[in-house]
């Protein structure tokens, strides 16, 4: 099977790995943000935003990497809007995805998966595309992962189950790589190849890897996301920056 790679804006395909095996996980059709950034928040400011984040349970290194990925998200007021709409989704369902992260030792930060994969909308599968709901799963993963999908029935679109089934998720991916960063482009490209990417390249430093283009950088937008919606002044315009 093919491994569909990530452009390092947008996650387009995924892998992840389960109990029975690899499998494809279809990420949302979510547009490409601007290639052309007009950087608006600093390196100190991410550092702010990283402080506050560690303190709740996820670690997020203040490098070149998430700099410039929280600077692709604040690109274009188009950007900020889809943050913004999808912070206001993601709230209407806080508790449950807070309950159930908490449950599997996961940051809640890292909703922003699902903000990254679909902007928190719950999606149908539709004709050539397979992935659907919240969390972007594809038939043969919402099975491995104890979701029913049949004629009449689909538990992808069950928001408490899929997103049990998306903590249950990450915490494996985590246990099987023993980094979030690494368990993030694990999520997005499969537990396989980035255990396989890991070994060719004899470093476990995830940032190096996507330095490099050995891995996308599908974790970099999900840690920057998760930084960018702990302060929701910078998504009402460039002067809330400042």
């Amino acid at each position: 099977m093919v491994m569909t790679r990530v452009d390092g804006r947008r996650g387009l395909g995924a892998r992840v790995a389960g109990a029975a095996g690899v499998v494809l996980l279809a990420a949302g059709a979510i547009a490409a943000r601007s290639a052309v950034l007009e950087p608006r928040v600093a390196e100190r400011d991410v550092a702010r935003l990283s402080a506050t984040l560690g303190a709740r349970g996820l670690a997020v290194p203040v490098n070149d990497v998430v700099v410039d990925e929280v600077n692709r998200w604040l690109a274009t007021p188009k950007d900020r809007l889809f943050l913004k709409d999808s912070r206001r989704r993601l709230e209407e369902h806080r508790v449950l995805v807070d309950e159930a992260f908490a449950r599997h030792q996961v940051p809640g930060a890292l909703a922003a998966v699902a903000i990254v994969e679909s902007g928190f909308r719950n999606l149908e599968q539709k004709p050539g595309f397979r992935a659907a709901g919240v969390w972007q799963f594809i038939p043969v993963t919402a099975r491995n992962l104890g979701l029913e999908v049949g004629e009449g029935r689909d538990e992808r679109l069950d928001v408490p189950k899929q997103t049990e089934a998306a903590a249950r998720l990450l915490a494996g991916l985590h246990r099987q790589l023993g980094d979030w960063p690494l368990a993030l482009a694990a999520y997005n490209e499969g537990a396989q190849r980035v255990s396989t990417v890991v070994e060719e390249a004899k470093t476990r430093d995830a940032w190096e890897l996507m330095r490099s283009g050995k891995l996308g950088r599908y974790a970099a937008s999900v840690v920057a996301a998760a930084l960018v919606l702990e302060d929701e002044r910078l998504l009402d315009g460039p002067a809330a920056a400042n």
